[in-house]
């Protein structure tokens, strides 16, 4: 099953380097949160657009480990790029569901300072991404 969308899956990538730019001058978690998250959605989307316009049979979408199916193929285009999108995997895995261990949604959100090192993975998450659409593309 092909799935076509008119969506430039880059643009989830742009939109990451948006959140960055207006996170200032006060980081705020969510922004950088999302970033991440949406920094792997490009890549992740991308690639499976450029596996399925390669070949429509690799990858099912209906099943559950679609994100590693895509992973896996994605060596298709170069043969570490399996190795560097689990990894930008794990960081949007633990962008959206491990958090801080705040006592109250108000502490977490609007008094605790910020981990220093989320904004630091939110750059690389991002670099990461354009690195490895430029893989790809280079590739197709």
């Amino acid at each position: 099953m092909v799935i076509i969308s008119n969506f430039d899956p880059k643009k989830f990538l742009i939109f990451s380097k948006k959140l960055l730019e207006i996170n200032n001058p006060k980081p705020i978690e969510a922004f950088h949160r999302s970033a991440i998250s949406r920094a792997y959605y490009s890549v992740f989307l991308f690639a499976r657009e450029k596996i399925d316009f390669k070949d429509n049979r690799i990858i099912e979408h209906t099943k559950h480990d679609v994100h590693k199916q895509v992973a896996m193929a994605s060596i298709m285009f170069d043969p570490d790029l399996y190795d560097d999108f689990l990894e930008l995997r794990d960081s949007r895995v633990d962008s959206d569901y491990h958090f801080s261990n705040a006592n109250n949604e108000q502490e977490r959100y609007f008094e605790k300072e910020e981990d220093p090192n989320l904004k630091t993975t939110a750059e690389n998450c991002i670099g990461m991404a354009d690195d490895i659409i430029g893989r790809i593309e280079e590739a197709v």
